[in-house]
């Protein structure tokens, strides 16, 4: 039985599963937010989100933005397999948004450590004079030219750490 019961889990996350990152979609994070809050125990809940990506696909293709995707994923699981517990949960909403459930303990270095090596590589996907420049300059809808800075990542973070019951917010910079 605790055999086929995993079996089920399993196939369950498969299904709900990001196509590009192979992380869990949606269902699985709303279950596993449920989950978590039902057993009233603290947790954070963090939303992080890419800033200036559109403006990068528009303009550098979608075939380096999946790279980005994919990459922004990878340094997540490293700073939550360096920072933080084997409990942890990240889920890929879809695009450039991605959930992490942790604890409100390990949030802090978990997400300043996802800032610090997103920063560190995303400059690489960027070409020479854009690196140069600190920034991309593309045309919008109505012809007229925009400047987007270096891709960035935002974290906000919702916790029930000080709370009975509920969750407060707080954000990372």
């Amino acid at each position: 039985m605790a055999r086929i019961g995993c079996i089920i889990k399993r196939n369950y996350y498969n299904l709900d599963a990001n196509p590009l990152t192979r992380l869990p979609g949606n269902l699985s994070i709303i279950r596993t937010i449920e989950e978590r809050l039902q057993q009233e125990e603290p947790i954070a809940i963090t939303y992080f989100d890419l800033d200036s990506f559109k403006a990068f696909n528009d303009f550098y293709g979608f075939s380096l933005g999946d790279e980005i995707i994919k990459q922004t994923a990878k340094i997540i699981l490293g700073c939550i397999h360096d920072f933080g517990t084997a409990n942890d949960f990240l889920g890929h909403i879809g695009g450039d948004d991605f959930i992490l459930v942790t604890t409100p303990d390990r949030v802090d270095d978990i997400c300043l450590n996802v800032i610090k090596k997103f920063d560190a590589v995303i400059v690489n996907y960027y070409n020479s004079d854009d690196r140069e420049k600190g920034k991309i300059i593309i045309e919008d809808r109505r012809g007229k030219l925009q400047e987007y800075p270096i891709m960035g990542i935002s974290a906000a973070t919702m916790t029930n750490q000080f709370k009975k019951s509920g969750i407060s917010v707080k954000s990372a910079p």
